[in-house]
């Protein structure tokens, strides 16, 4: 048998490429409230009735990779009213053809609500279709129907009765009430007059859909009314009121194949400067600033953010970090500025005095989507901690002490022989940027309580400026 062509162009794609390509993709990725008509669905029934809308929030799965799982918002089938069809990109008439999409149902379903929602058909005129007048060849039907208590339902499915089956080999088991479950619905093309089948399945998330199980849990089963001639279309259909079925993820193709494509691996980042082996020499003005840049990782699922890392040279590993900083602009940029500064106290904190050198190793960790990755190679780096000149040279250092430390909530600072008058207590990060700024009267001996309330947790420093007098101690928040 052959196949009548939608489009004049798809008749010099090659039966191959045809046969693995869906012959329909719906992820109804449009704004929420819209109606699905305007996005290649048509009403065939009740068209200016309650139209078929996008609803907020698409269906997906955590546990097992549906290639319709995800992407975009959802169908809400909540009343009685416009049913409404989608054409396949070619026609079906020999064979078998798989429609799958993710369904969930919010409310109980009782014999009030029970009804089918879901069907393949073909065009009153199958040779040029108007895809506004569909046959009432309605064949797969697909059922919702009452389960044992309010919180469970199960589905059923006929050849082509309208009727919601009561014979349990048309009934699956049951399902749960605000479940996501991924539903195959197959016909059967089988040759000859009067022999067509249809089946249906039906998974949770988690199960195994790499492969077309031996038996459905529906099906296969026949009818007592003809076959389609062609399968050109699935539809949506408003069977009662408060019918309440969300579907999602519809995709229709001639093959089992229900797995997303595996994509190209998420690489992370190359490292460029400073380069490897490089001495940098943490001497000069405080405000002098080192860059240390990357390259951006590849084929992340999401948003990036990046995270630098410093590490022993003589650990050769990074299981204890001396120092993991956000990058730039909230850790989205490839780069990271630090000013001596702030590289001397981060050196400091360390137990590195004046004169001495870090050997150390650093990396970049990118992170997108829950997954994380690592640079693509490690870096040396020899810090040589020199003289910083600072603006004040932390002449107040001594004069401050702080408790708790690691702190939680709050820390008190402990002043001594400081002058008195207006004094600004800063609290800054790694990178030199001041996360919290508090100036108040203070004169010697006073004891000063900052909070730290919204403040994540990790290694801080307190600055204590008074003109051109400061002092810088370590404080740890937990």
């Amino acid at each position: 048998m052959r196949k009548l062509y939608l489009i004049v162009l798809l008749c010099f794609t090659s039966l191959f490429i045809h046969a693995q390509e869906p012959l329909l993709v719906e992820h109804f990725d449009y704004p929420a409230g819209d109606q699905i008509r305007d996005y290649g669905w048509t009403p065939h029934s009740a068209g200016s009735t309650n139209p078929l809308l996008v609803t907020d929030g698409g269906l997906s799965w955590s546990q097992t990779a549906y290639l319709g799982s995800g992407v975009g918002n959802a169908c809400a089938i909540d009343y009685t009213g416009s049913d409404e069809n989608k054409p396949f990109s070619s026609w079906v008439t020999e064979g078998s053809v798989y429609a799958s999409f993710l369904m969930s149902v919010p409310e109980p379903v009782t014999s009030e609500n029970a009804g089918f929602f879901f069907h393949f058909g073909e065009y009153s005129n199958i040779d040029d279709p108007d895809f506004s007048s569909i046959s009432t060849a309605f064949r797969a039907r697909t059922f919702k129907a009452p389960g044992s208590s309010a919180d469970t339902y199960r589905l059923g499915l006929n050849f082509n009765a309208a009727a919601v089956p009561t014979d349990p080999d048309n009934l699956t088991a049951e399902l749960n009430i605000n479940e996501t479950y991924l539903v195959v619905v197959k016909y059967e093309v089988v040759e000859g007059p009067g022999n067509d089948l249809v089946s249906l399945y039906v998974f949770a998330d988690g199960d195994d859909i790499e492969n077309e199980p031996a038996t459905a849990d529906i099906g296969p089963i026949g009818g007592t009314a003809g076959d389609l001639s062609a399968v050109q279309l699935v539809a949506l259909r408003q069977y009662t009121p408060e019918q309440h079925v969300i579907v999602d993820g519809i995709v229709v193709r001639e093959s089992w194949d229900l797995l997303q494509e595996p994509g190209p691996p998420f690489t992370g980042p190359e490292l460029l400067a400073p380069a490897d082996g490089a001495l940098l020499e943490v001497m000069g003005s405080f405000q002098q600033e080192v860059e240390i840049s990357w390259t951006e990782a590849l084929n992340a699922p999401g948003e990036v953010s990046y995270e630098w890392q410093l590490a022993s040279r003589e650990a050769g590993n990074f299981d204890a970090p001396l120092a993991a900083l956000a990058s730039g602009s909230g850790g989205s940029a490839t780069s990271l500025s630090l000013n001596f500064g702030a590289l001397e106290d981060l050196l400091t904190s360390l137990g590195v005095n004046e004169g001495e050198t870090v050997e150390g190793i650093w990396r970049v960790v990118a992170s997108s989507g829950g997954e994380t990755v690592f640079s693509v190679d490690t870096f040396d780096i020899d810090i040589f901690l020199g003289e910083v000149l600072s603006v004040s040279d932390h002449v107040l250092s001594g004069e401050m002490s702080l408790y708790p430390n690691p702190a939680t909530g709050f820390v008190n600072v402990q002043l001594g022989d400081v002058p008195s008058g207006l004094m600004e207590f800063r609290i800054v990060n790694l990178l030199g940027q001041s996360i919290r700024s508090n100036t108040m009267a203070v004169q010697s001996n006073q004891q000063v309580g900052l909070k730290l309330e919204g403040i994540p947790s990790g290694v801080y420093m307190i600055v204590m400026q008074n003109g051109d007098a400061s002092g810088v101690k370590k404080l740890v928040v937990r």
